[in-house]
């Protein structure tokens, strides 16, 4: 198979014969014949990323390959995810600004009463069991998903079951945070730094700052302590009132409100009553910023041997944002405590973190397209340690259906589509959106943006005035169709197959 290539400016190589290849180069597995596999099975669930491992694979010889890869104990979550973050950082290295997003999401196996190997989810006393998925997504500031940059998978164990609530609480005062759920945060943060370290190596020109970017959840001080310690770049949404060492010895939400207001600036937000009349379902918000540099937090009561390494003051800067003249039926009024050690020195730099911080709800729809588009909560693998690894591979398949999404719609209006699909991908979608059966030359390849908006429209966007840009949930639904438009085109035009 030959190998054609396209340059994008600012963007690592693609090789859109097949994407799996170009995405996991460098795997080691340990065997070759593993490798091989991978890079074929790769290729047909990513083809079909909605479908069962059977119905994805040609044949049963496919399938039950596909089933005993998952099987083997020298595949795991790391091997598979190591070889696409190498192409990860080659797409930072082009960037200024990268931002790690962290978030947590559970998979619920609940209805697959066989599996084994899995541990408590949501409320634990309805009984559901699955697997947590805690992933850090490198996002540009503009929105693009540049992929994984470390991911948890793991069966949860709930050790402090049969405990009333507040002997949990008193039970987990006693223990270290590295003994804790919550050190998912900094152990993300510090295989951030880990990974982005590589990115200085042989670089004459300035690396990109990387900065942590995560919600309430991760707002504990051992967090902050960690992130000083080894000079991490954060913006992490606040989730306690800490004291701060002053001569007045006042709460940090107090001393922002206190603050004078550094300006306003409105922005259209999604509003959670929807369809209760015309236009309900987004609104325009006035956002009142507040800022303050140099606030040193006192730090939480820890015994010495619970600290973490650098424990001490943390010193700090905070962004107040919060919704004004808003109406008395707004269920979501805005109200944000961003925590930074990012300069703060004026409305523009605070306006500027607190944009970075919109991006991450990227982090949520990533997860959503995982479990809705790919979904992956409906594989039958018999064990948690097969999902695992199964969930690792259609992370980086979810990956691509959301990266292709946003990047469109930032490149250049005259990138090729090729840079994305297949000459008999794009031939076929052109001849299926301008009912033809004769396809344009290679030169006149469609763009990207238009392929995506075609693409679209075969899960169902109908691309009128006011519909905007295409998301994610109609691109992974006219990406499946495509496959089998495109398999078709492959079956009457054999001289353009590529295998």
């Amino acid at each position: 198979m030959g190998e054609k290539k396209e340059r994008v400016k600012g963007r690592s190589e693609v090789q859109v014969e097949n994407w799996v290849e170009e995405e996991f180069r460098g795997i080691e597995l340990g065997d070759r014949r593993l490798e091989k596999r991978f890079y074929r099975m790769g290729e047909q669930l990513s083809a079909r990323p909605e479908a069962y491992i059977n119905q994805a694979c040609e044949d049963w010889k496919d399938a039950k390959a596909a089933y005993r890869f998952f099987d083997n104990e020298r595949v795991t979550e790391e091997k598979i995810l190591s070889a696409h973050r190498q192409r990860v950082l080659e797409r930072m290295r082009s960037q200024k600004v990268v931002l790690a997003v962290q978030d947590t999401t559970e998979l619920d196996y609940t209805p697959h009463g066989k599996a084994t190997g899995l541990g408590p989810i949501g409320n634990h006393k309805a009984g559901a069991h699955g697997l947590r998925v805690h992933t850090t997504l490198g996002v540009t500031v503009e929105g693009v998903p540049l992929g994984i940059l470390y991911q948890e998978i793991e069966a949860r164990v709930d050790k402090l079951s049969g405990l009333t609530r507040n002997q949990k609480k008193q039970q987990i005062k006693k223990v270290a945070v590295w003994e804790k759920e919550s050190m998912r945060w900094i152990r993300s943060l510090e295989r951030t730094i880990e990974y982005c370290s590589s990115l200085d190596e042989g670089k004459k020109e300035r690396s990109p700052l990387v900065v942590t970017v995560a919600d309430r959840e991760s707002d504990i001080f051992d967090l902050l302590v960690v992130a000083q310690h080894k000079k991490a770049a954060y913006l992490v949404r606040a989730n306690q009132d800490r004291l701060v060492l002053d001569e007045e010895q006042r709460q940090l939400w107090g001393v922002l409100e206190a603050a004078e207001a550094a300006g306003c600036y409105t922005v259209t937000v999604q509003n959670k009553k929807k369809g209760k009349s015309k236009g309900a379902a987004t609104r325009q918000a006035k956002l009142e910023v507040r800022y303050v540099e140099d606030v040193v937090l006192k730090p939480t009561r820890r015994k010495a041997e619970l600290r973490v390494e650098g424990w001490g003051p943390v010193r700090l800067n905070a962004i107040y944002v919060k919704e004004v003249e808003a109406t008395i039926d707004v269920e979501d009024q805005i109200e944000w405590m961003l925590l930074t050690n990012l300069p703060v020195r004026s409305f523009e730099e605070a306006l500027e973190k607190v944009e970075w911080y919109c991006q991450r709800w990227h982090i949520e729809t990533y997860h959503k397209v995982l479990k809705s588009g790919c979904r992956v909560e409906q594989c039958q693998l018999a064990t948690g340690e097969r999902l695992g690894r199964y969930v690792a591979l259609m992370s980086v398949v979810a990956w691509r259906l959301f990266w292709m999404t946003y990047w469109q719609r930032v490149a250049d209006v005259s990138t090729s589509c090729k840079v994305v699909l297949a000459p008999h991908e794009w031939k076929a979608l052109y001849c299926k959106t301008h009912r033809t059966s004769s396809a344009p030359q290679e030169e006149e390849a469609p763009t990207l943006r238009e392929a995506v908006r075609w693409i679209a429209r075969l899960g169902g966007f109908l691309g009128r005035k006011g519909d905007g840009e295409p998301g994610v949930t109609v691109l992974w639904r006219g990406w499946c169709r495509l496959t089998d438009i495109a398999d078709m085109w492959l079956i009457t035009h054999p001289e353009e197959s590529c295998g």
